[in-house]
């Protein structure tokens, strides 16, 4: 038979006490919340996981009553599809929005077509201007000036990177 203690014995011997939890930084409470602002469809593990990784201690229940406090799903909903613009807001810090544009130049009393590669960063705003290549005559010279400006592309990536 198991000797059993009763909890008002508990309450007076500090040795059979059971450790508190820690009570919980903001700046934790604040981690999650903007996990799971940033990215609805994580659940409370995932966020947890992250929170792990970056050098936190915290458990799964304690990710999920910070979000059920905070008013938030804690799971995700994983039968609805994540839309166009809630794809863009949450990877627009490594998205970079790339086109052509043609210009024609009067280069020595010559009118010169120019294709101009540019890339735009959704988070900043912010243009730049990749590449300037001349558009040679013909479809050939379409495709002369394309992997040209395509090199420029990859090197603005890594650069990026």
């Amino acid at each position: 038979m198991v000797p059993q203690t009763h909890w008002s014995e508990i309450r007076w011997q500090p040795e059979l006490q059971e450790s508190r939890p820690a009570r919980i930084s903001q700046e934790i409470i604040d981690l999650v919340i903007r996990f799971k602002e940033e990215n609805l469809r994580w659940g409370y593990t995932r966020i947890r996981d992250y929170l792990v990784y970056l050098g936190h201690k915290i458990g799964e229940t304690t990710v999920k009553n910070i979000l059920i406090a905070k008013g938030y799903d804690p799971e995700p909903d994983l039968i609805r599809k994540a839309t166009w613009k809630e794809f863009l807001k949450s990877h627009r810090h490594v998205l970079a929005a790339c086109d052509l544009f043609s210009i024609e130049l009067l280069v020595k009393g010559k009118l010169v077509r120019y294709m101009v590669l540019f890339a735009i960063d959704p988070a900043t705003r912010k243009v730049e201007i990749l590449g300037v290549e001349p558009q040679h005559e013909g479809h050939q010279g379409e495709i002369i000036c394309i992997e040209r400006l395509g090199g420029l592309l990859k090197s603005y990536h890594r650069k990026a990177a």
